[in-house]
C-alpha cells in the first residue's frame, strides 16, 4: 500500500463508505467491496509468491503447440509470466486493481498464482479470505506510509524485487 497511496485511499473511501464508522469490516461486507477485493486479486497478480509453480512430471511423451515433451519429464509452469502477460494484463509491471473491475470478461482472475490443474492448490479460497480479512482490516484502521529516514527526513523506497528465501 505504501507504493499505491492512490490504491490505499481508494480502498479506505470503501471500507469507510460501507462501515460507515459502526462496525469493523467482516465478511458480510465483502460483496459491497469490489474495489478491495480487486485489489487483494491485484496483489496475487502482481507479486505473486510463488513464480515458479509446483513441479509436474509428466509420465508420456507429449506435444504442445509444436513442442515435444519427452516421457519422464519435469515441466514447471512460469506463472509469473502468465501473471505479466500483457496481452492479457496491459501495462503488467503497473499495480492497478482496476483492470478487475472494468473488463471482466476479457481479464481473468489470476488464479494461477495458486497453480494449475490438478494441483491447483486446495486451499485457495481460504488464503484469498485470509488476505482479504487481513486487508479490509488493517485498511479500516491504519494509513500505511513510506518509512522516513529519522536523519535526512527522506521517505525510504521499499524494494520489492523477489529475494532467495523467505527473509530479506
Amino acid at each position: 500500500m505504501m507504493a499505491n497511496p492512490a490504491a490505499q485511499c481508494h480502498a479506505q473511501a470503501e471500507v469507510d463508505s460501507v462501515t460507515a464508522g459502526g462496525h469493523v469490516p467482516g465478511f458480510d461486507d465483502l460483496d459491497a467491496m469490489p474495489y478491495v477485493t480487486a485489489l487483494v486479486w491485484e496483489v496475487f497478480r502482481w507479486k505473486n509468491v510463488g513464480p515458479i509453480a509446483v513441479p509436474h512430471f509428466i509420465e508420456v511423451e507429449d506435444e504442445y503447440m509444436g513442442f515435444r515433451i519427452p516421457a519422464q519429464s519435469i515441466i514447471l509452469g512460469n506463472a509469473w509470466a502468465i501473471l505479466h502477460n500483457e496481452s492479457v494484463y496491459p501495462n503488467p509491471d503497473n499495480f492497478e486493481p482496476e483492470r478487475f473491475l472494468a473488463n471482466l470478461e476479457n481479464t481473468p482472475f489470476p488464479e494461477v498464482a495458486f497453480g494449475f490443474g490438478r494441483r491447483l492448490c486446495p486451499g485457495r479460497h481460504m488464503a484469498f479470505s485470509a488476505i482479504w480479512i487481513a486487508v479490509v482490516r488493517i485498511l479500516a484502521a491504519f494509513n500505511i506510509k513510506k518509512p522516513v529516514n529519522k536523519e535526512t527526513g527522506e521517505e525510504i523506497d521499499p524494494s520489492y524485487e523477489y529475494v532467495s528465501g523467505f527473509i530479506k
